[in-house]
């Protein structure tokens, strides 16, 4: 009984392993069938063409702006078909057949792709960024804001091509530190452009403006500084004995003569050159006497003043009374330039046109007083036939 028992026991257990071979064999056969499956497609359907075939085509930038000149490139992803490119609007950004964008002028137009009957499209924007301000010329101490216009980038920095004289800062804000003798560039650098702006450094200046300043001796004269911005500078006179200056530009006639007046700013010296006249207190009796020969002219002068009376040649009428006219030739203090008639004295002062004048040259010429702090201008024809003009400035 008991050895029955033993044989039926080892009959099953055999049984079992039989079957479990079995299962085993069978699952390694599906195996070995999956990855010979595999190996086959992964010959016959490549990655890449599944992963193109997955994945859909589009253009890699729908939308780019650029600054004239410069270039982009675009491209078709997700496909390896023949693409054909076409700029809408070649004069504002044309188009390579390899997708390379080309910035022409300030515009919009779009780049057009197409890749069998499918399209696709990148709009292009055309910038022409400019510095705008405030004049082209910039005074001592004085300051300008400069701004970057006709583009949309904000990331952009500044340079100056000479910042001793003329500094910039990253606002656009420019300082002139001192003068240059040339022009001083400003620089904007905006997505690797140089945009440029030339500015001028101006001197202060003494206004009134003109070259040669008249005064009386007693008579007052403002002066101003101008072209800066600086109110740090000192006034001084070359000859204070004959015209004074104070701290606020008031020039004083003290005595007949002429001296330069000098404005002292950073280091720079501005200066003004002033002559001081006499004034006549009375009335000066002024009469026209005709020599006898064509071109010749007399005037005679009696002095009823308590100064003596300086009259000068200055121009000719054609010259509108050019001040700065210094040809004297004769006798009398001629070659200085006038001639003196002192109180109570009566003078004729003879005028010709040959060149030979005893007390002036040329018939034509223009000469003045002062009286009563007005100039008088008179003048003789080169004729000698018309009579002596007066003229009031």
């Amino acid at each position: 009984m008991q050895k029955k028992s033993s044989c039926g026991i080892y009959s099953a257990c055999k049984r079992k392993r039989v079957s479990v071979m079995k299962k085993v064999k069978k699952l390694l056969f599906s195996t070995i069938i999956t990855l010979a499956l595999a190996i086959v497609c992964l010959n016959f359907f490549p990655a890449s063409a599944m992963s193109a075939q997955a994945a859909k085509a589009r253009i890699n930038k729908r939308s780019v702006v650029l600054l004239k000149g410069q270039k982009e490139k675009l491209r078709i992803k997700g496909t390896k078909k023949e693409v054909k490119w076409k700029s809408k609007n070649k004069s504002v950004a044309k188009v390579s057949k390899k997708g390379v964008v080309t910035a022409r002028r300030k515009g919009k137009t779009t780049i057009i792709a197409r890749v069998g009957k499918k399209t696709y499209k990148c709009k292009v924007t055309v910038e022409q960024p400019y510095i705008s301000g405030s004049g082209s010329e910039v005074g001592l101490g004085e300051t300008r804001q400069l701004f970057m216009c006709g583009t949309s980038y904000k990331n952009f920095t500044w340079e100056s091509s000479n910042p001793r004289a003329v500094t910039v800062d990253k606002n656009g804000i420019v300082t002139c530190e001192s003068i240059s003798i040339f022009p001083v560039t400003i620089y904007a650098y905006i997505r690797g452009r140089k945009i440029e702006k030339m500015l001028e450094t101006t001197e202060p200046y003494i206004s009134p403006s003109d070259s040669d300043i008249e005064i009386l001796v007693g008579e007052s004269l403002q002066f101003f500084m101008c072209g800066t911005s600086y109110k740090e500078f000192t006034w001084k006179s070359s000859h204070e004995k004959i015209a004074t200056i104070d701290q606020n530009g008031v020039v004083t006639g003290k005595k007949e003569g002429s001296t330069w007046i000098y404005a002292d700013i950073m280091g720079y010296t501005i200066s003004k050159y002033i002559r001081v006249y006499l004034s006549v207190e009375k009335e000066v009796t002024i009469s026209t006497i005709f020599v006898g020969r064509r071109g010749v002219a007399e005037i005679e002068v009696t002095n009823n003043g308590t100064e003596a009376l300086k009259f000068e040649r200055r121009g000719s009428v054609s010259g509108k009374y050019n001040h700065d006219s210094t040809h004297y030739s004769g006798s009398d203090k001629t070659d200085e330039g006038y001639v003196i008639v002192n109180p109570g004295e009566t003078k004729i002062l003879t005028y010709y046109n040959d060149g030979y004048s005893s007390y002036f040259y040329d018939a034509s010429s223009m000469f003045y007083f002062w009286y009563k702090n007005k100039r008088y201008y008179y003048y003789t024809s080169e004729s000698g036939h018309n009579s002596i003009g007066q003229f009031e400035e």
